[in-house]
């Protein structure tokens, strides 16, 4: 006896009834659970701290007190520092401050630059002191400020002191401390440090309200960056 065929809309809803006794059972606790696959996540990437110093300006009339402090505070928390980033403006450079823009001081004096050297120097060398006793030491990088830049204006515009003065005297890799260029742009664990973000087609660092709205906007990235030089707390 050949069987009749059901009708389209009959089988949905025995279909229907079907899945609501199934489902009134899975909530009753009647109805056994498949078990599901293995979920294996996303890897864990283990994020470094950042410690960010900002512009610190060594200078030859104030003593290095802070330095010290701050290489003491990393020793202490060597366990959770993965890296220090120096802003930039580490030294202060005030012999040079001629060689700034629309600047009217003084040229060059170097007597006084060798002063800002040295308190540059000691500063560095004070923080590194209790960090190279480390077994463990945190990465260590120092952007170069406009101040420090004020060396290269300053070989630009008076050759004849090429081999006198320089970034080396510094001696910032000598002290095992990484750098980077005025305005360079350094991407670590997906953080963007610079000095500051310049207005684009100049030199001169980012202005507005905010800096930090400013640079997203002519900067735009999905992205966090940090700079200094502005010398205000802003986000």
């Amino acid at each position: 006896m050949a069987l009749k065929p059901e009708v389209f809309l009959d089988r949905d809803i025995k279909e229907a009834k079907d899945f609501r006794l199934r489902s009134k059972s899975r909530i009753s606790g009647d109805w056994d659970l498949r078990p599901l696959r293995k979920y294996r996540g996303p890897a864990k990437k283990t994020r470094r701290v950042h410690l960010v110093v900002g512009d610190s300006h060594a200078h030859p009339d104030v003593p290095n007190y802070r330095y010290e402090a701050l290489g003491k505070f990393v020793a202490e928390y060597a366990d959770k520092i993965g890296i220090v980033v120096f802003m930039g403006d580490q030294a202060d450079m005030p012999s040079l401050m001629g060689f700034d823009k629309r600047s009217l001081g003084p040229l060059f004096d170097g007597r006084r630059y060798h002063r800002d050297i040295d308190a540059a120097v000691d500063a560095m060398a004070r923080f590194i002191e209790p960090v190279r006793a480390l077994r463990k030491q945190p990465k260590i990088l120092a952007l170069m400020g406009n101040h420090e830049f004020r060396i290269e204006r300053c070989l630009a515009e008076e050759p004849r002191f090429r081999g006198v003065i320089g970034y080396e005297d510094l001696m910032l890799e000598d002290l095992g401390i990484e750098t980077a260029g005025f305005l360079e742009v350094v991407s670590i664990d997906g953080i963007r440090y610079c000095h500051y973000w310049k207005s684009p087609g100049s030199e001169r660092a980012l202005s507005g309200e905010t800096i930090g709205r400013s640079s997203i906007l002519k900067y735009p990235g999905g992205y966090s960056r940090i700079c200094g030089h502005s010398h205000r707390f802003d986000w």
